[in-house]
């Protein structure tokens, strides 16, 4: 069996994202996003982490349910240290593998990365607060977001707004 060094790891895992990007194929894109997962499981810690901070947000998104995957026992004191990384990118990889996790003990993490500059770590923090709320009935994830209703950002109302349309009474 061939044995691929992280380099040739990394250029094939680009190479996996830009055929998913390129397929119109819906079992196709599940098998290359499959492959990808499998390459990257491969990789170690700090080429995940690495990959976390990737500008391409398709790569972002896999590499951080990977980390989850793999590092879940270990990984929620180190994601809440990346939701004080300077790089916007970093913040949003920590904020999705914490939905990943999608646990009502995240509530607290997601409430302050609710607090982030960045609009785009806000959002993705609010749908992982939505999630808990309607998966596990949680009635603080509801009011938290309830909160955000009175949001200045008519972004975050209206997505707020949208994800509570969707919750019972």
């Amino acid at each position: 069996m061939l044995v691929m060094n992280v380099e040739d790891m990394i250029k094939t895992i680009y190479s996996k994202i830009e055929s998913l990007v390129n397929s119109n194929n819906s079992d196709e894109k599940n098998e290359i996003i499959v492959e990808t997962m499998k390459l990257m499981k491969e990789l170690g810690r700090e080429q995940v982490v690495e990959l976390m901070a990737d500008s391409d947000e398709l790569v972002r998104n896999i590499a951080a349910r990977v980390y989850v995957d793999e590092y879940f026992d270990q990984s929620l004191d180190f994601l809440c240290d990346l939701l004080n990384h300077d790089d916007e990118n970093v913040r949003d990889s920590a904020v999705i593998s914490i939905c990943y996790m999608n646990t009502p003990e995240n509530l607290k993490v997601l409430e302050k990365a609710v607090k982030d500059t960045s609009n785009f770590v806000k959002l993705r923090a609010l749908t992982g607060i939505a999630d808990i709320a309607i998966d596990y009935s949680n009635k603080q994830a509801k009011e938290i977001l309830q909160n955000f209703l009175q949001s200045e950002d008519i972004v975050i109302r209206e997505f707020v707004n949208d994800e509570l349309s969707l919750m019972p009474a």
